[in-house]
Protein backbone atom coordinates (compact mmCIF):
# COMPACT_ATOMS: atom_id res chain seq x y z
CA UNK A 1 0.00 0.00 0.00
CA UNK A 2 1.40 3.57 -0.78
CA UNK A 3 0.23 6.30 1.00
CA UNK A 4 0.92 10.56 1.04
CA UNK A 5 0.85 12.41 3.85
CA UNK A 6 1.18 16.26 3.82
CA UNK A 7 4.43 16.98 7.15
CA UNK A 8 2.09 19.51 8.28
CA UNK A 9 -0.60 16.97 8.70
CA UNK A 10 -0.91 15.88 12.85
CA UNK A 11 -0.81 12.00 11.18
CA UNK A 12 2.19 12.77 9.62
CA UNK A 13 4.18 12.81 12.87
CA UNK A 14 2.28 9.35 14.22
CA UNK A 15 3.49 7.81 11.08
CA UNK A 16 6.83 8.95 11.14
CA UNK A 17 7.88 7.95 14.40
CA UNK A 18 6.08 4.26 14.52
CA UNK A 19 6.73 1.46 12.45
CA UNK A 20 3.40 0.57 11.30
CA UNK A 21 0.34 2.92 10.20
CA UNK A 22 -3.26 2.29 9.93
CA UNK A 23 -5.80 2.37 6.29
CA UNK A 24 -9.03 2.32 7.83
CA UNK A 25 -12.19 2.21 5.28
CA UNK A 26 -15.71 2.87 6.39
CA UNK A 27 -19.61 2.68 5.50
CA UNK A 28 -21.20 5.46 4.39
CA UNK A 29 -23.13 6.33 7.34
CA UNK A 30 -19.68 7.76 8.93
CA UNK A 31 -18.79 10.13 6.11
CA UNK A 32 -19.69 13.11 8.49
CA UNK A 33 -17.64 11.74 11.23
CA UNK A 34 -14.72 11.18 8.03
CA UNK A 35 -15.39 14.96 6.76
CA UNK A 36 -15.05 16.22 10.66
CA UNK A 37 -11.66 14.39 10.88
CA UNK A 38 -10.29 15.21 7.47
CA UNK A 39 -10.95 19.26 8.08
CA UNK A 40 -9.84 19.37 11.90
CA UNK A 41 -6.70 18.75 13.24
CA UNK A 42 -5.88 16.51 16.25
CA UNK A 43 -3.77 19.12 17.76
CA UNK A 44 -6.89 21.25 17.95
CA UNK A 45 -9.54 18.82 18.99
CA UNK A 46 -10.05 15.17 20.45
CA UNK A 47 -11.52 13.91 17.48
CA UNK A 48 -13.12 10.75 18.37
CA UNK A 49 -14.81 12.92 21.48
CA UNK A 50 -16.21 14.60 18.62
CA UNK A 51 -17.51 12.23 16.26
CA UNK A 52 -18.26 9.80 18.21
CA UNK A 53 -15.55 7.67 16.82
CA UNK A 54 -14.36 4.72 19.16
CA UNK A 55 -10.51 4.80 19.43
CA UNK A 56 -8.97 0.70 19.24
CA UNK A 57 -5.48 -0.80 19.16
CA UNK A 58 -4.78 -3.20 16.06
CA UNK A 59 -1.46 -4.54 16.38
CA UNK A 60 -0.17 -1.97 17.80
CA UNK A 61 -1.58 0.72 15.61
CA UNK A 62 -3.98 3.60 16.18
CA UNK A 63 -7.49 2.87 14.14
CA UNK A 64 -11.07 2.75 15.10
CA UNK A 65 -13.69 0.25 15.99
CA UNK A 66 -16.36 1.53 13.52
CA UNK A 67 -13.85 0.90 10.45
CA UNK A 68 -15.47 -2.06 7.86
CA UNK A 69 -12.11 -2.97 7.16
CA UNK A 70 -8.48 -1.98 8.77
CA UNK A 71 -5.21 -2.95 6.62
CA UNK A 72 -2.28 -2.79 9.43
CA UNK A 73 0.81 -1.92 7.22
CA UNK A 74 4.69 -1.69 7.74
CA UNK A 75 7.07 1.02 6.39
CA UNK A 76 9.12 -0.15 3.50
CA UNK A 77 10.50 3.06 2.10
CA UNK A 78 9.59 6.63 2.00
CA UNK A 79 10.02 9.60 -0.54
CA UNK A 80 8.94 13.26 -0.85
CA UNK A 81 7.29 14.26 -3.73
CA UNK A 82 8.82 17.48 -5.37
CA UNK A 83 7.48 20.22 -8.35
CA UNK A 84 10.42 18.79 -10.72
CA UNK A 85 8.78 15.20 -10.57
CA UNK A 86 5.68 16.41 -12.49
CA UNK A 87 5.97 15.10 -16.05
CA UNK A 88 3.23 17.30 -17.28
CA UNK A 89 3.02 21.48 -17.74
CA UNK A 90 -0.64 21.66 -16.90
CA UNK A 91 -0.40 23.91 -13.67
CA UNK A 92 -1.29 20.42 -11.33
CA UNK A 93 1.87 21.97 -8.50
CA UNK A 94 -0.03 25.24 -8.68
CA UNK A 95 -3.42 23.75 -8.72
CA UNK A 96 -3.50 21.56 -5.81
CA UNK A 97 -0.25 22.59 -3.54
CA UNK A 98 0.04 26.08 -3.57
CA UNK A 99 2.03 27.06 -0.45
CA UNK A 100 1.24 23.49 1.10
CA UNK A 101 4.14 21.40 1.14
CA UNK A 102 4.71 18.54 -1.08
CA UNK A 103 3.35 14.78 0.44
CA UNK A 104 5.68 12.27 1.39
CA UNK A 105 4.86 8.61 0.11
CA UNK A 106 4.97 5.96 1.89
CA UNK A 107 5.38 2.62 0.85
CA UNK A 108 4.36 -0.09 2.92
CA UNK A 109 4.01 -3.96 3.17
CA UNK A 110 0.36 -4.93 4.34
CA UNK A 111 0.98 -6.95 7.32
CA UNK A 112 -2.64 -7.43 8.93
CA UNK A 113 -5.83 -7.22 7.14
CA UNK A 114 -8.97 -6.87 9.85
CA UNK A 115 -12.48 -7.18 8.12
CA UNK A 116 -15.67 -6.04 10.31
CA UNK A 117 -18.36 -8.79 10.67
Amino acid sequence: LTCYIRPNRYTYDFVEKGECFTASFYGEEYRSALSFCGSHSGRDCDKAKETGLTPAEVDGCMAFEEAELVLVCRKLYSYDLQESGFLTDDGIPEKFFGTDPYHRAYISEIVGVYVKD
